[in-house]
C-alpha cells in the first residue's frame, strides 16, 4: 500500500500539517481516538474525518467552514469515480483558511458538551 498525503488538524497544539497515512489505523492515530466519522465532505472527494467520541473526551475544538468539531480532525483523499484513497487536494495553506482554533487557554466545557448533544430535536432526525 501507498501511503497517502492527508492534512492533520491538531485543536491542541494549533496547528495545521501535513502528514502520510496508509489505511484506518494510521487515521485513528493521527486523530488521536478508537472511532472516527466522517465531519464533513470536502470538494473534490476530499474527506474531514473527526473523533467520534470528540464531544464526550476531547478538552479543545476548531471550526471548519463554520462547522464546530470537537478534538482533532484529519483531511484525506478520494477517488470520486473508484472510490481508492489518493492524496488528498487540499493544502495546509488552504486549510488555515478554513479553520479556526478555540483561544490556547479555553477548553470545553460541560455547558459546551451539553449544548452539542441537544443541538439536535425529534422533529429533525424523523
Amino acid at each position: 500500500n501507498k501511503k497517502m498525503k492527508a492534512i492533520k488538524i491538531d485543536a491542541t497544539a494549533r496547528t495545521i500539517t501535513e502528514v502520510q497515512v496508509d489505511g484506518f489505523e494510521d487515521i485513528q492515530k493521527h486523530i488521536g481516538c478508537d472511532t472516527f466519522s466522517q465531519g464533513m465532505p470536502l470538494p473534490e472527494g476530499d474527506m474531514l474525518w473527526v473523533d467520534d467520541c470528540g464531544w464526550m473526551t476531547a478538552k479543545k475544538a476548531f471550526t471548519f467552514m463554520g462547522n464546530v468539531f470537537a478534538g482533532n480532525g484529519l483531511i484525506t483523499g478520494c477517488d470520486e469515480v473508484t472510490g481508492d484513497d489518493k492524496d488528498c487536494l487540499c493544502s495546509p495553506l488552504a486549510a488555515h483558511m478554513f479553520a479556526k482554533f478555540m483561544a490556547k487557554d479555553d477548553e470545553i466545557t460541560e455547558e459546551m458538551r451539553e449544548r452539542a448533544f441537544d443541538s439536535w430535536t425529534v422533529e429533525e432526525i424523523e
